[in-house]
């Protein structure tokens, strides 16, 4: 018998073996191959970004299809119907995160990564209740972004109009609230400490959430996409060394923690540890915080960086949008410092940062959820511990909710009496019981630094005759991240 003959007999029984194994009404989909999974399917996916990919299947296959990574099957929701269905409507099944297979097991211990039970119940209420007392939603953190938006202003104003990294000044921005509501301190701009901290948060964030080292065993992973194993490692070693700053940071706390004066996150944490009072108490321990703030800095950190630098990329290239934006605040509110207050005010200035989180989708696949039982979607089978990847781009760039989804235009957010449309399906923080908690800080992050430097500042192209990419960042595999952004900023009342 010939090897040819050998190889279709194999090909047969698999194959066989497959259907006969394969419980009914499934979702439709790709066949899985013995040990590798769909491996047409992640041809395509090493070659694209992943929501890409994902949108051309999901024209063939429908709003709900299914794919294979090793054995692990995957299933993708397209179109706000099925993520609704999924997200909110059966919240309870399917709210929960896959097992992590990789090396950064640890990740489970935090919020993003747990499972949606007890204890990811009580570390949320925890955050929560400490965003809240450090000034989420409350004047006081209006204070403390204005503070670094000075130093902002005061860097494009040293600049004399020549080309700036917006995006470098931006994540040093966001960085410095996030370090002053975690730990009580900032850092000055040209501080390399802060450098070191904001790149490591980058690092952390650039590894895929479906990437084949959270579901494979590291030796499959290699096998299977090589890339994925290594961003995997040098993700460990990042959080080996802010492991090592944080804890330094805890005993520094420590030892001049005063209960009577709560000073940040840090001393929160140490007072809830030295007075537990119930079983939620309990599950705030050294583990936890690490990972809640892993979970914040990072998620808060990059997440608005790259939202903040889309819109000034979107702001240089549409200089009519830019124009637009300025004159609304110039009319509304002229000189006066500007508060989150004055969004209701501010109509064209808020249709046009939901749509840049709309155009440019910087989250176009949610962080995996998992089916905690057997349940279904659209009609379909979902076996318990399925993989759930709801695509945030199959909603933003849907066509029958959006016109010409592919053009910009923030007008889309205006009705005809001039006032703001709240009510479409637009979900940039997600939906559901695992909606972002850092949500109402971004929000207000965004407006503030977006209407107060369009109050002083003109941007333009940092080569006028030379437009700005947008092609996405290959470099970023979770978020959707533009190529580092750089303008010229010209004080406005030079240009008047």
């Amino acid at each position: 018998m010939d090897l040819t003959v050998i190889l279709v007999v194999i090909a047969i029984f698999c194959i066989t073996l497959y259907y006969i194994r394969t419980p009914g009404n499934l979702p439709p989909g790709h066949f899985k191959f013995p040990i590798f999974g769909s491996i047409f399917l992640l041809h395509k996916l090493s070659k694209r970004r992943n929501h890409l990919v994902f949108a051309d299947e999901a024209r063939k296959y429908g709003s709900v299809f299914r794919w294979y990574l090793g054995n692990q099957m995957f299933v993708v929701l397209s179109g706000m119907d099925v993520i609704n269905e999924a997200l909110v409507k059966k919240a309870e099944v399917f709210s929960n995160r896959p097992e992590n297979k990789g090396e950064v097991t640890g990740a489970t211990k935090g919020i993003a990564w747990s499972n949606y039970g007890q204890y990811w119940r009580a570390l949320r209420k925890f955050t929560s209740r400490a965003l809240r007392d450090f000034g989420v939603g409350k004047t006081s953190i209006e204070e403390k972004i204005s503070f670094e938006i000075q130093f902002v202003i005061d860097t494009l104003q040293s600049a004399d109009g020549q080309p700036v990294s917006i995006s470098d000044l931006i994540r040093k921005l966001v960085a410095n609230v996030n370090y002053e509501i975690i730990f009580g301190k900032r850092f000055d701009y040209d501080d390399r400490e802060l450098d070191r901290m904001t790149e490591l948060s980058e690092v952390l964030n650039n590894a895929s959430p479906i990437s084949a080292a959270i579901f494979l065993p590291e030796f499959l992973a290699k096998l299977v996409k090589k890339t994925d194993s290594e961003i995997e490692k040098k993700r460990k070693a990042v959080l080996n060394d802010i492991a090592k700053y944080i804890g330094e940071q805890i005993e520094e706390h420590r030892n001049t923690f005063d209960p009577a004066n709560l000073r940040d996150f840090l001393d929160l944490y140490l007072d809830v540890d030295r007075n537990k009072t119930d079983e939620e108490d309990s599950f705030i321990n050294r583990d936890s915080m690490f990972w809640i703030i892993v979970d914040l800095f990072v998620a808060g950190t990059e997440t608005t960086k790259t939202a903040l630098s889309w819109a000034f990329l979107y702001l240089v290239e549409f200089p009519g949008v830019q124009e637009k934006c300025q004159k609304e605040i110039e009319t509304k509110i002229n000189d006066k410092a500007i508060q989150y207050s004055d969004r209701d005010r501010l109509v064209y200035v808020s249709a046009f940062i939901m749509e840049v989180h709309r155009h440019c989708c910087m989250v176009p696949l949610n962080i995996p959820h998992c089916a905690s039982e057997d349940s279904t979607l659209s009609g379909f089978h979902i076996p318990k511990g399925t993989v759930i990847l709801p695509m945030q781009y199959s909603v933003s760039m849907d066509p029958n909710l959006f016109k010409d989804p592919e053009t910009f235009d923030p007008e889309r957010f205006i009705d005809e009496e001039g006032q703001l449309i709240n009510n479409l399906p637009f979900v940039p923080f997600s939906i559901g019981p695992r909606v972002c908690m850092g949500e109402a800080l971004a929000r207000t992050e965004m407006f503030l630094v977006i209407t107060t430097l369009l109050q002083n500042f003109k941007f333009l192209r940092e080569d006028p005759n030379i437009p700005q990419s947008f092609e996405s960042d290959a470099n970023c595999s979770q978020l959707n991240c533009p190529l580092p952004v750089k303008l010229r900023a010209i004080k406005r009342k030079q240009t008047e």
